[in-house]
């Protein structure tokens, strides 16, 4: 349960982290 949950959390601040990178790439563009 703790491994499950561990990944889902590290997935989730994945896509926020590749959603903030993507953000501040439109930006500078």
């Amino acid at each position: 349960l703790y491994r499950r949950a561990r990944r889902w959390i590290e997935g989730t601040l994945a896509v926020f982290f590749g959603f903030a990178g993507l953000k501040l790439l439109l930006i500078r563009i």
